[in-house]
């Protein structure tokens, strides 16, 4: 029983958007998410540009007219519903009514919509049996109907034609395939005669059936919320609705949705199962050496060797598409041309400067004829012509010496053969090639010439070619024999597409005529082009360019896969199996970019750490269009970032000469940009997420990092670097480690300052006098225990707009702060013996050891503490790479020597360089010589280690007074 009840709340969705593919999004998340229960039942109004919409079960092709469709712009999109196809503008209002699955009901949801209209316009809109409306029973369709139910909801959608241009209706749905298509997918039923509301009741617009539709809607219930939705605002903030609108505009939905069908046109039939031709038979006619007419009948099998959209072309049906006349005629002369000046001009620089190796003549042309299966994939996709085999053939023959390259591509007539092949085909002049004559690199880049790169290796080239449309009797032959001049003729029963016949040079090109070398720099340059490429009948580029595949559809297996190809190209250790992280990125803007980067999981050996600071190869390849442009491209990654492996394609890097000078082209200079900040902000999250994971990269890759920030000269660049160091910190347990970032989150409310220590261990650092200044102050102290590091910190200078300061540097001050509270407090010492003290240490060790001295009486453990004027790091690093001189390097640095009075050993001190002067002076010497260890300063350690001796065996013979206060 299909009864309507009345219920207490209900909602109206009116959406905003006028795209078919968001709106069908938008019902499809409320088909799952709208809350029946709390918000009852639902409908959703909405309008759309023009577009035609299949049902769940039906083929395109069959349904709608495809090549009309592309030609205007028109949308094709399929819905999740059964049914049959209907056209959608702005013209119609669609309306679909959600409810539970037990409340559903067609036929009643008719007869509300079809009361509401009659009664507010003078129409007479009846539902039918199959659950469509029209004006007047047995008249004109004016509605459709679909449905979707699910285990617990369904919605019922209509289109209703309020003002619909019905000539670019009937035109859309009126398939010029269908006599030519056997399939078992769902048919529409096409309506006798299709009419709309305006028709009848010159008032009805789309704003006033949707404002009547509304009222009606909401007297059903005692509660009724209507709301606007903004599509565009719900894809900001709903995935769900980003899913749905993705899934909804795939190929793989609209057309590989698609059920099994056969398309058969006389001596043609193709059998397609999800969008893609798997079997291809043709009767095929063709002349023999004009003897009259020979009918070769053949049928062969034709697998795509990757998914791919059908299109099937406009079809001919006077005649056999493959049928070549036996007519006789006579041959014209073939017509003799002189190459433009300029183009002499730049055959030279390509045949003497252009490329840095010849081999890429091979890449060139492959990548012209991958160019040509292009462009006649995008004319197949506009309805103009048949779909056909796609693939690039390269045939050896080393006893002639000669290479072949063959497309089924697009083609050229005549005036596109003069163009490309006799002429530069860019805007030019001879002016230009004159003035860069001398300049190879300035030439490089302006012109598409990878034509002529054949030239570097050719005695002779003959081109044959047959443009896709063009009749049999009107192929072309274009013919040079290493003159400046060529010739151009017509020839007959030519396929469609383009053969480059090349009569290599003796000598060092013959090697091109080996098919070993071929597949060399087939594998090299061009592995990764989409189309099959057969060298003597052998398929030789097999693996996916999983570049170019959505991230959501390349398993982990297919990275590992991947990446072990990369590998075995770029020549690493078999250590290198997979990556320890991989990032998957693509970006139109501001350039076009689609790209897979590696980071290695892999230990670096001493060994291999020595060899890459002299010998460091960039692991990214550039590609353009699955091309390879340059292998260990340098050019995209700063250099501290060589260890990532990978790929990057760029559709805005031309295919021209400019492959070989990239230094200048200002869309590597982007890409560079782009891709830096995308490892970089990569690292950061990794570290967020998993900080196990992240701790082993860093124990492998820091060093490249620290390398990073004191190379870049950009400081922002090297904050981003900062971001990724980690430290021991005195806050925290010994081991666990922490970043820049956190440090600054855990400052003191006034703290301006981040406080860093250099330690070869962590025991020393927290031994170290300067620490124990710092830790009475409970101030946070960054440890850092490489030499490098402390390097990073002096290059980075501040992180955050704080500046990082060395724990020595500050105890300079604090230290000066500390004597100034002795003063006032006047401890221990009077300042007659103070005085007296501090001058005999001073003139004991000479100025050049102690330029400054001062005393105080802070509780320390040390007698005696360091500083200098300038960074303790800085003076390390100086001291380390410098060539200095003994004491030499205290001269610059200008020592200041704090003593603690309070310290037993300087009170012994005191005493004994009137008793022991002798001792007192080894001993003043070595506590000296100890705060010169604290700080990492003392040069020279063999004066200490004697005066140790003398000082351990005055000791051990009791004959001084050593430790006596």
């Amino acid at each position: 029983m299909c009864d309507i009840v009345r219920h207490r709340l209900g909602k109206i969705y009116v959406s905003l958007s006028t795209c078919i593919f968001k709106n069908l999004a938008f019902e499809e998340y409320l088909l799952r998410h709208h809350d029946l229960e709390n918000d009852g039942d639902a409908m959703l109004l909405w309008s759309n540009k023009p577009a035609v919409v299949i049902g769940r079960h039906q083929n395109p092709w069959l349904e709608a007219n495809i090549p009309f469709l592309r030609e205007y712009g028109i949308d094709l999109a399929r819905r999740h519903s059964g049914g049959g196809t209907v056209y959608h503008d702005e013209g119609n209002l669609n309306i679909s009514l959600l409810t539970t699955r037990k409340a559903h009901c067609r036929k009643k949801n008719l007869e509300f919509l079809a009361k509401a209209i009659n009664d507010r316009f003078k129409v007479n809109v009846v539902p039918t049996s199959r659950d469509d409306m029209e004006l007047q029973p047995g008249s004109r369709k004016c509605s459709g109907t679909a449905a979707r139910i699910t285990t617990a909801r369904a919605y019922h959608h209509l289109t209703l034609l309020v003002n619909a241009d019905l000539l670019v209706l009937s035109t859309s749905l009126r398939s010029p395939y269908k006599e030519y298509i056997n399939t078992n997918a769902s048919r529409s039923v096409r309506a006798p005669a299709v009419g709309f509301l305006k028709q009848d009741d010159a008032s009805a617009e789309v704003s006033s059936v949707r404002e009547t539709v509304i009222q009606q809607f909401s007297e059903r219930f005692k509660e009724c919320v209507v709301t606007d939705v903004d599509v565009d605002e719900e894809l900001k903030k709903n995935e769900q609705v980003v899913e749905n609108l993705s899934f909804l505009k795939d190929w793989n939905w609209i057309f590989g949705k698609t059920p099994k069908f056969w398309f058969e046109n006389g001596s043609r039939k193709q059998y397609v199962e999800a969008g893609i031709i798997k079997e291809w038979r043709s009767v095929m006619w063709t002349a023999r050496h004009a003897l009259g007419r020979v009918a070769l009948h053949s049928t062969r099998r034709i697998a795509a060797s990757a998914p791919r959209p059908l299109s099937i072309a406009h079809v001919v049906t006077s005649r056999h598409l493959c049928v070549t006349s036996t007519r006789f005629c006579a041959a014209a002369a073939p017509e003799r041309h002189e190459f433009q000046a300029e183009t002499k001009n730049l055959m030279d620089i390509v045949a003497k400067s252009l490329y840095s190796d010849s081999e890429v003549f091979v890449r060139e042309l492959i990548s012209n004829a991958s160019d040509a299966l292009e462009k006649r994939r995008c004319v197949e996709l506009t309805g103009q012509i048949a779909e056909g085999p796609s693939e690039i053939r390269v045939t050896t023959d080393e006893g002639h010496r000669t290479i072949t390259f063959e497309d089924t591509g697009i083609g050229m007539d005549r005036r596109e053969l003069l163009e490309c092949l006799g002429t530069i085909a860019k805007s030019g002049s001879k002016e230009f090639i004159e003035k860069n004559k001398d300049n190879a690199e300035a030439v490089i880049g302006q012109f598409g010439v990878g034509f002529y790169s054949a030239f570097m290796v050719a005695d002779s080239v003959v081109v044959t070619t047959r443009k896709v449309g063009e009749p049999e009797e009107k192929g072309l032959k274009w013919t040079w024999k290493g003159d400046n001049s060529y010739e151009v003729s017509e020839e007959k029963g030519l396929p469609t597409g383009t053969r480059i016949v090349i009569h290599l040079k003796p000598g060092d090109s013959a090697e091109y005529s080996k098919a070993e070398r071929v597949k060399e720099v087939i594998d090299k340059y061009s592995y990764f082009v989409a189309a099959p490429i057969l060298l003597n009948g052998e398929r030789v580029n097999s693996l996916n360019a999983i570049w170019t595949l959505q991230p959501k559809d390349v398993t982990k297996e297919m990275h590992e896969t991947f990446f072990k190809q990369l590998a075995k190209q770029q020549k690493k250790s078999e250590a290198f199996q997979r990556p320890c992280y991989t990032i998957h990125y693509k970006t139109d803007t501001p350039v076009s970019l689609r790209s897979v980067l590696y980071i290695p999981q892999h230990r670096f050996s001493m060994l291999e750490y020595a060899a890459q600071a002299h010998n460091r190869d960039c692991g990214l390849s550039l590609y353009a269009r699955r091309v390879l442009i340059k292998p260990n491209a340098k050019e995209l990654l700063p250099n501290y970032l060589h260890f990532v492996m990978g790929v990057v394609d760029s559709e805005d890097i031309p295919l021209n000469l400019s492959r070989e000078m990239l230094q200048n082209n200002p869309v590597l200079r982007k890409l560079r940009k782009i891709l830096t900040d995308k490892v970089l902000s990569f690292l950061q999250n990794e570290m967020k997420k998993d900080n196990e994971k992240y701790e082993d990269f860093y124990k492998q890759y820091s060093i490249f990092l620290k390398e990073g920030i004191v190379t870049q000269v950009d400081h922002s660049e090297k904050e981003e670097i900062a971001k990724l160091m980690l430290f021991e910190s005195s806050n925290l347990k010994a081991g666990v480690l922490t970043n820049l970032t956190e440090y600054c989150k855990r400052m003191q409310e006034d703290q301006k300052e981040i406080y860093y220590m250099f330690s070869p261990s962590r025991q020393l650092a927290e031994s170290s006098p300067y620490y124990e200044l710092v830790r009475s102050q409970n101030k946070e102290v960054l440890f850092l225990y490489e030499p490098a590091d402390e390097v990073v910190f002096l290059a980075l200078h501040q992180f955050n707009m704080k500046p990082l300061v060395g724990v020595e540097k500050w105890a300079e001050s604090a230290a000066s702060k500390g004597e100034d509270k002795d003063k006032a407090e006047g401890k221990q010492f009077r300042d007659v013996d103070k005085k007296e003290l501090l001058d005999w240490i001073k003139s004991t060790l000479g100025s050049v050891k102690v330029f400054d001295i001062a005393g105080n009486h802070r509780p320390s453990e040390h007698p005696v503490m360091l500083t200098i004027k300038h960074e303790m790091g800085a003076a390390r690093h100086l001291l380390r790479t410098g060539e200095i001189k003994d004491l030499e390097h205290l001269v610059f640095l200008q020592p200041c020597l704090h003593v603690n009075l309070s310290h037993p050993l300087i009170k012994s001190l005191y005493t004994m360089k009137r008793t022991d002067p002798k001792t007192a002076e080894l001993l003043i010497s070595q506590i000296y010589d100890n705060a010169l260890i604290t700080s990492g300063l003392l040069k020279d350690t063999s004066g200490m280690v004697q005066r140790l001796n003398k000082l351990l065996t005055q000791l051990a013979g009791s004959k001084s007074t050593i430790l006596t206060p």
